[in-house]
């Protein structure tokens, strides 16, 4: 039995499709694409897959990782393209390898914020040069009050369109930030509301900052 590894993205009106369903869409796509999968152990055995690092509804990206178990020597011949066509529209395999790097060695995520908002690029830079900012952030034991600029690093903003683009790398793993606490920040210290606000997954790293696969 193989430990494989898929990278697909999730984009368009896939993001709004949540981390179960994501799952159960996977299932059924492997069905239908002959792949034979491996099964958990236990009263109630399932196909072993898991998805790394799930993605918040409604955010979308273009590095999402997906570990499964192939009860077979080999893959399927043309497994990507019959796996592709066995998806939804918005969900596309871009590639598949052997499954060596554990999840836990996962530490950031990078990000692309689309905002629309009335502040500058110029006052954010400045805004998240700070020594700390502080807001209420929610963990499973409460809420609790918390400074996110230990968990960012490389925070840029450009102007885009009407509005401005936020390049930011988030702490995931065990010590996670949601990018949409970055925006609360702003709408907390700059007194404004964002009218649109778009996420964009683009890249994992690890502790060191190297692209994790």
């Amino acid at each position: 039995m193989s430990e494989l590894r898929l990278l697909f993205e999730k984009r368009g009106t896939a993001r709004y499709i949540s981390h179960l369903d994501l799952m159960q869409v996977f299932r059924r796509a492997f069905a239908r694409a002959d792949v034979p999968l491996g099964f958990s152990k236990g009263f109630h055995p399932h196909p072993a897959i898991t998805i790394l690092l799930p993605l918040s509804t409604g955010f979308e990206s273009v590095c999402e990782l997906l570990d499964f178990e192939l009860d077979a020597p080999r893959l399927p011949d043309n497994f990507l393209y019959k796996l592709n066509r066995a998806l939804p529209a918005g969900i596309c395999v871009t590639g598949v390898s052997e499954s060596h790097t554990p999840a836990r060695l996962i530490r950031y995520a990078a990000y692309e914020i689309y905002t629309e908002m009335d502040v500058t690029p110029e006052a954010l830079t400045e805004l998240f040069s700070r020594d700390a900012l502080v807001i209420t952030k929610r963990t499973k034991r409460g809420e609790s009050e918390t400074n996110i600029l230990p968990l960012l690093r490389g925070f840029r903003a450009e102007p885009q369109g009407d509005g401005i683009l936020i390049r930011v790398k988030v702490a995931a793993g065990n010590e996670s930030l949601n990018p949409e606490y970055v925006i609360a920040a702003i709408e907390k210290y700059c007194g404004v509301t964002a009218s649109y606000t778009s996420y964009l997954r683009r890249e994992v790293f690890t502790e060191d900052l190297q692209v994790f696969r």
